[in-house]
């Protein structure tokens, strides 16, 4: 058995440094710009790539809270649109303040 994970640590420790040696290779030519530039564009492209990630996976928690909080909000809407006004604003108030605001804020921290 020990030679078994030997022989799997040594094929990630190889794959580990060809993709180390890939990315420097990569980023070898943006090194004339200094080390600022290249901190700078190693930013740019890590944000825009999460941004990528973000748009095309969701988690299923985030799916949940994104449903939740759209039962909520159309559960406030009705709300709204009772006979009396001030009724209806006093039930969106706290349906704000009970459901909305939690399930927003959980999904805004989880994803």
């Amino acid at each position: 058995m020990d030679a078994f994970l030997d022989r799997v640590w040594a094929y990630i420790e190889s794959g580990l440094e060809s993709l180390a040696l890939g990315v420097d290779h990569l980023i070898s030519p943006l090194e004339s710009f200094g080390p600022g530039w290249v901190i700078f564009i190693l930013a740019v492209f890590t944000a825009g790539f999460t941004r990528m990630m973000v748009f095309f996976f969701r988690t299923r928690r985030h799916a949940e809270l994104e449903k939740e909080f759209l039962h909520w909000k159309s559960v406030r809407e009705a709300a709204m649109k009772t006979g009396d006004r001030e009724k209806g604003k006093a039930m969106a108030k706290n349906i704000d303040q009970a459901k909305l605001n939690k399930v927003y804020y959980d999904s805004v921290m989880s994803g």
